[in-house]
């Protein structure tokens, strides 16, 4: 070990992802809260590399759940992150995808911009970034998830955007194999999560914290409740009893 630093930006941080951009500093981008109950915002870390901070951020609406999942620098030499996050609305119940261009001297955001499958963002889906790239065009692409209302819940999406975040084109696809949708409900919740959908018999039901941690582990048939765990995000992965995976879904927890 040459060296190793804490890099904070709350007191309760979950790093997604970290680059080394052309220009030599190293750019880091996850979640970030005051503590495991409390809600959070997306963060980002600049800093040398000997990672002494430059400067450090946060982004979001307080009092939601906003994460960073991807951070790339661009020619320009300013900064995009993608995610998901909640836009400052009183009809949204649902967290939205998210791309925020960032400038890389100070963190002052450029733009930010939010994005729903079917463009209608009063309504009950759940819309994921969770992978991003630069463009030769100068655009943006990503891919993630949305969740809809049943029959067709969970979706693999790919989304196309230009330089300035105005969508060239956006696609949800089905996984034709799963004939049967699987509509996961309350969510967020504040303990009980239904699944309609599932095969007939008992489950195993595993449910992560955003940082992989395994957090519960048990047989389900058709809920399970997560009144135990504190406030936050999970992914929910439910197995037949041969192992065969049947369900992976981000839920959210918030508090009673």
């Amino acid at each position: 070990v040459k060296w190793q630093r804490l890099l904070s930006s709350g007191t309760w941080d979950a790093p997604l992802d970290l680059i080394l951009g052309t220009d030599g500093f190293l750019y880091l981008t996850g979640y970030t809260s005051q503590n495991v109950l409390a809600t959070g915002n997306g963060f980002v870390i600049k800093a040398d590399t000997a990672a002494n901070v430059i400067w450090k951020r946060q982004y979001g609406v307080s009092g939601k759940e906003d994460f960073l999942e991807k951070i790339r620098l661009l020619p320009d030499g300013n900064i995009i992150t993608a995610g998901s996050g909640w836009r400052n609305s009183p009809f949204v119940t649902h967290l939205d995808a998210m791309l925020i261009k960032i400038n890389a001297s100070n963190g002052d955001t450029i733009w930010q911009k939010f994005y729903n499958s079917d463009g209608v963002y009063e309504n009950m889906e759940q819309d994921y970034f969770w992978a991003l790239d630069v463009c030769d065009d100068g655009g943006f692409i990503m891919s993630g998830m949305t969740g809809k209302p049943a029959p067709t819940h969970q979706n693999a999406w790919v989304v196309k955007v230009d330089s300035n975040g105005h969508v060239d084109y956006t696609t949800d696809i089905n996984d034709v194999a799963n004939t049967q949708a699987v509509l996961v409900y309350p969510n967020p919740t504040n303990g009980l999560v239904n699944f309609k959908g599932l095969p007939k018999g008992l489950k195993n039901a595993k449910v992560y914290s955003l940082l992989g941690k395994e957090v519960l582990n048990q047989k389900i048939d058709n809920s399970i409740n997560l009144n135990k765990l504190a406030t936050g995000i999970y992914l929910v992965v439910v197995s037949d009893k041969n192992g065969t995976s049947l369900l992976s879904e981000k839920v959210q927890v918030i508090s009673n």
